[in-house]
């Protein structure tokens, strides 16, 4: 664990277990046919992969906390604080199903975090501002990436468990990239905003901002990498889920250039 980072754990107590709580939490218990060597480096990448998967979702789930956390400030209206509520649990659900194969791949549960993603802090900024970042930065822009990516990642490994977990959250990825187009729309009609809108232009200038961050993202593990060079490793890889490394890079790519595209569409 660098200085960088926080190790946070990731595992279950003793209350998923009991019948009575059953009916609430859990029912995403991961299943591999093929009892998988943990020792093999194919393996120990794809549990790293697996990992990192974990810990972006759990960064959903702060991030979803502070955009409700919000709403709740401004009173939004009811039916959008508890969408919010909703995409708490439904990124929670992710992050538990995710530890789940990463811990069938050999994993401790005990995840290093990157301390400025820990948590996302309140500004001074006025609320309706810190709402349309979120809105248009994570919803709008950054579900839209994930589901691309998502969608582009199923379609490039084998049918297996582990292409099954990913597919099983794909219409929860939908329902948060049609949120952030949504709400956009409702805070921009003023007739019908209950937030205001900070203008075109200021769109504008974010969108800049937040495509240069995520350009400057470093999204390629070396390790990864090196995997797929060889053949026999680079088949394991697929099946256990993780897609071309470099050739998700691409993808990558494309999917944050596609955000001009679909920024433009919004506001014309």
């Amino acid at each position: 664990m660098s200085e960088d980072t926080f190790e946070l754990s990731f595992n279950d107590s003793s209350l998923g277990e009991q019948s009575f709580y059953k009916r609430h939490v859990g029912g995403h218990t991961f299943a591999d046919p093929i009892r998988r060597e943990l020792k093999n480096p194919a393996v120990q990448v794809a549990r790293k992969a697996w990992e990192d998967r974990t810990v972006s979702e759990y960064i959903g789930v702060m991030g979803m906390h502070y955009f409700h956390g919000l709403l709740v400030d401004v009173n939004a209206p009811m039916d959008v604080q508890e969408l919010a509520l909703l995409c708490v649990l439904q990124e929670q659900q992710h992050c538990r199903r995710f530890r789940g194969i990463a811990s069938h791949l050999g994993s401790s549960g005990q995840l290093a975090v990157p301390i400025d993603e820990l948590s996302i802090q309140r500004t001074d900024e006025p609320l309706n501002v810190q709402i349309a970042k979120y809105v248009f930065g994570t919803l709008f822009c950054g579900e839209q990436i994930a589901l691309d990516l998502l969608k582009w990642s199923i379609n490039q490994v084998p049918e297996s468990p582990y292409r099954t977990a990913m597919r099983e959250i794909l219409k929860d990825e939908v329902l948060h990239t049609q949120m952030g187009t949504d709400l956009l729309t409702q805070m921009r009609d003023a007739s019908a905003s209950w937030c205001d809108y900070p203008g075109d232009d200021w769109v504008r200038q974010f969108l800049g901002e937040y495509i240069e961050h995520m350009l400057s993202r470093n999204i390629v593990d070396a390790e990864e990498v090196a995997c797929f060079d060889d053949p026999a490793q680079s088949a394991q890889l697929l099946e256990l889920g993780i897609p071309n490394t470099l050739a998700f890079k691409e993808q990558y790519l494309v999917s944050v250039e596609n955000l001009k595209s679909k920024t433009d569409r919004f506001l014309n």
